[in-house]
């Protein structure tokens, strides 16, 4: 093609001789891309127009084969300023002296639209913080601590009920009071290394400028972890609205605690869990038992799972005496697992149940179980001794969508009296859950389904509250039976806490009694019922059966 043809095309064309390197010829789009007249594109060397660019592999005098192709780069306007092209490249065949074809376009913008979106990508656009895969990509890349000279911390700060914030307050709003903490951290009396949105509502942030020593580190981190405790408590300000809110904040050091960035933020993320797990507003240091703990919970959430569904959950019975006469008039069901469960405490099974969402499914095979053990007890000619019949349950298992049909459909099943019925409810849930649990219970209530306050006393149920309940007894926490004989300050409480429970016409257990002379004081107390080891450790059915053996007689 002749090259005055070449100042027909939009593009910028530059005509180049191989073997020198220089530009012999350049079309109008050329000029003006470059911004240089075209006596002072002629002549020019390519190289320096396009500088940071693949043109020297194109066009090397040196090379033995000539390639051809695009790449992206930028042109040296005249103006100093560098231009970025998409271009191509490639030798013009039949030629001599030997030429190049140069055409280029102007990505200015369509680069400036790119490198939006790649920002975008790289820092969160509702708090300014760098999303959480930028920030582990930049960390990977610190150096996290140098022998004798520092070490560094990862921290995992969130707000505590961070998701009934959200509830509150929706998304944007949510943002907004994230991107308020973010300015605080940012502006703590020692900045932050790094600092990034961790996920949806939480905040990371590093700091490599530690002392080398363990102790050390941690007493500074302390300083600094209070300092920016005190300063979320600040109030804020969102929709117009005064807000005070706290954080947990999760430490982990490096190295001493880990030595790679995913190891630090994890164990960062794991100490401020353990840290809202125990108490909100504070800071945790990551220890090895908080992992130990997470890997425990995952295997008895296996475990559990795998329990759930071959239907191997045992139950044992524990039986209870009334003081009066030392007659046993009921059993309570506690919940028991095969191996490995067994390997276990029931009330870590049933809390890591409840954290993930198990209980309910819990509930239901619990109460199908109980159901078939009292069938088996009235096959034995047993029921005649169980007054009570006690069944442990969760405010999540009470609330589940069906229990009551449930119940009762099963009760009736196995012809379970369903005023034999006793709903064992702990004090902390059953009050956490209140108005939750009411409806339930008050329908079950009217079909003549008792209802008991397991551990009474350990938490924070009035008596007045007691009203709003269809609650027919209250099992005093074993924490108060323990001591009766040696400290008089527990004996005063268990006594106050009989004789307001018998004069609103509630009954009374106690739990835990292992001696006779607790035994003694309960009655005399006027304590209606006990169960403890003083009577029997909790028994498979068949052993149960046996024990019932002289009650049930009796009770004829």
């Amino acid at each position: 093609m002749p090259e005055h043809l070449y100042d027909c095309l939009p593009a910028a064309v530059f005509v180049i001789d191989v073997d020198s390197g220089q530009i012999v010829h350049a079309n109008a789009g050329a000029v003006e891309l470059s911004g240089f007249p075209l006596d002072q594109l002629v002549g020019r060397f390519a190289v320096r127009l396009f500088p940071r660019s693949d043109v020297s592999r194109f066009i090397d005098p040196q090379a033995e084969v000539r390639l051809q192709g695009g790449f992206l780069g930028w042109i040296r306007t005249r103006g100093k300023v560098d231009v970025a092209i998409a271009a191509r490249i490639s030798t013009v065949s039949g030629t001599s002296p030997r030429r190049a074809l140069l055409v280029a376009f102007d990505i200015t913008e369509t680069r400036q639209q790119l490198d939006s979106l790649s920002e975008r990508a790289r820092i969160d656009t509702r708090t300014g913080l760098l999303q959480r895969d930028e920030f582990e990509s930049a960390l990977a890349d610190m150096v996290l601590c140098r022998p004798g000279q520092n070490s560094s911390a990862a921290l995992s700060i969130a707000f505590d009920g961070v998701q009934r914030l959200r509830d509150s307050l929706g998304r944007e709003q949510g943002d907004l009071l994230l991107a308020e903490l973010a300015r605080r951290l940012r502006e703590a009396s020692v900045a932050p290394t790094l600092i990034a949105r961790d996920g949806q509502d939480g905040i990371l942030l590093v700091w490599n400028d530690l002392p080398p020593g363990l102790l050390e580190a941690r007493q500074e981190l302390d300083q600094r972890a209070s300092a920016l405790l005190a300063s979320s408590r600040q109030p804020y300000f969102v929709q117009a609205v005064i807000m005070v809110c706290t954080c947990s904040i999760g430490i982990a050091l490096a190295p001493h605690d880990a030595d790679t960035p995913g190891a630090l933020l994890h164990y960062a993320d794991l100490a401020r869990r353990q840290q809202q797990a125990e108490g909100h507003d504070g800071h945790h240091h990551f220890v090895n038992g908080d992992l130990r703990r997470v890997n425990d919970e995952l295997e008895v959430e296996s475990n559990l799972r795998e329990a759930l569904r071959h239907r191997n959950l045992e139950q044992r019975w524990l039986p209870v005496v009334r003081l009066s006469d030392g007659l046993c008039v009921g059993v309570e069901a506690l919940l028991r697992g095969n191996e490995p469960l067994q390997r276990h405490e029931a009330g870590r099974i049933v809390a890591i149940a409840q954290a993930r969402g198990l209980l309910p499914e819990v509930g239901r095979l619990s109460l199908r179980q109980a159901a078939d053990s009292y069938a088996q007890l009235g096959r034995a000619g047993r029921t005649a001794a169980i007054q009570y019949f006690g069944l442990n349950l969760g405010a999540d298992e009470v609330t589940a969508p069906g229990f009551v049909e449930e119940l009762i459909e099963t009760a009736q099943a196995v012809a379970m009296p369903l005023d034999r019925l006793m709903l064992e409810i702990g004090e902390a849930d059953l009050t956490a859950r209140m108005a939750g649990v009411g409806p339930p219970l008050h329908l079950l209530a009217e079909h003549g389904v008792r209802v008991a306050i397991d551990g009474f006393g350990s938490g924070f149920a009035s008596m007045s509250t007691l009203g709003n309940l269809p609650v027919g007894m209250i099992k005093i926490d074993r924490r108060f039976v323990w001591q009766l004989e040696h400290n008089a300050y527990d004996r005063e409480i268990v006594r106050t806490m009989i004789e307001l429970a018998h004069r609103i016409d509630l009954r009374v257990t106690a739990v835990g009694v292992e001696t006779a002379a607790q035994q003694q004081i309960l009655r005399d107390l006027g304590c209606d019922f006990a169960q403890g080891y003083l009577y029997s450790r909790p028994l498979p059915l068949a052993e149960l059966v046996e024990f019932l053996r002289p009650h049930a007689a009796r009770a004829r």
